[in-house]
């Protein structure tokens, strides 16, 4: 039976320090996965699984080795986030529903894919999520350098109790979410400024011609 490597494997490494990033924009979720190691030959020469639904669905991260770090990426709709691999593996339980106006993200507490037993295989796990839909309640510990992001930093002697809550507005978002309206306007002012420009480049033409 073909041995199956999951992305929870890669803790067992000692002394990894790990940061998940989601972010969650319209109805598509972006999940990016960090790790910090100075080997990193585990990682480059076994496969790791973003989605394991049923025995035989198997969906592979797309995996960049770089420096001394690893980044696996993978991209899921609201509805399917649910099958994530990450959620099945760390989490005892956890929800990912509508209801009413909002989604709503929550897990039970405790993060079981950083410890064994008594054993810590994190040494500090970083979560970050980040969104354009407006954010009614979070749990996160702070919010980040960057607009728009929810973090929660834990170590060895936070995983026990560790849970992660969010509610979001499903049809109100975040203004200026990535400065896309100051890009709008510049956009806008730049195409303004050309039309003003080759208009007065005509009209002087123009006059030009007529004093000939």
């Amino acid at each position: 039976m073909k041995k199956i490597f999951i992305i929870v494997v890669l803790i067992i490494l000692t002394g990894c320090n790990a940061t998940y990033k989601l972010e969650f924009r319209d109805n598509v979720l972006k999940e990016k996965i960090s790790i910090q190691d100075n080997n990193l030959k585990y990682f480059t020469d076994n496969k790791f699984y973003a989605v394991m639904d049923g025995a035989s669905n198997f969906v592979e991260y797309t995996k960049r080795v770089k420096n001394n770090s690893v980044n696996f990426n993978h991209n899921y709709s609201f509805k399917n986030y649910s099958n994530a691999t990450v959620l099945k593996t760390c989490f005892n339980a956890y929800s990912i529903i509508e209801e009413d106006d909002y989604y709503i993200l929550s897990t039970s507490k405790g993060i079981k894919c950083a410890v064994e037993e008594d054993s810590v295989l994190l040494d500090n796990l970083k979560i970050v999520i980040k969104t354009n839909h407006v954010v009614e309640e979070s749990n996160a510990n702070s919010n980040g350098k960057k607009s728009y992001e929810y973090v929660w930093e834990f170590d060895k002697n936070d995983y026990a109790d560790a849970k992660i809550y969010m509610k979001l507005y499903k049809d109100k978002y975040v203004f200026n979410y990535n400065n896309e309206f100051v890009i709008l306007i510049s956009i806008i002012a730049g195409i303004i400024l050309t039309i003003l420009f080759t208009a007065f480049i005509i009209v002087r033409k123009v006059k030009n011609a007529q004093k000939v």
